[in-house]
């Protein structure tokens, strides 16, 4: 699924869809190999700068556009504890 600047109805995305967008945007803005990429592990073991808050804020801007929709994750994840799998569900809710 290409990103690019297009905007995605997350409404009619189905979860893999979504899931599959939020692991290409970590993996493509934050260095984020797809060997070291995983569902489970805290965003900070993905990439240590993710205890910058700014990379948070940049993370969710670009949800944000990606989706095209307000994505809230810096007042509700803590990336010493947040994984990607609840960056999907933040989404899907």
């Amino acid at each position: 699924m290409p990103l690019g600047d297009r905007y995605f109805n997350h409404s009619t995305m189905n979860r893999p869809e979504i899931a599959a967008a939020v692991q290409q945007i970590i993996m493509d803005h934050f260095k984020v190999s797809s060997k070291k990429f995983s569902w489970n592990d805290p965003l900070e073991m993905l990439n240590s700068d993710f205890r910058i808050l700014g990379h948070l804020v940049y993370l969710e801007k670009l949800l944000a556009q990606h989706f095209g929709k307000p994505i809230h994750l810096i007042e509700n994840i803590g990336a010493a504890h947040c994984t990607a799998s609840d960056i999907v569900d933040i989404i899907v809710d």
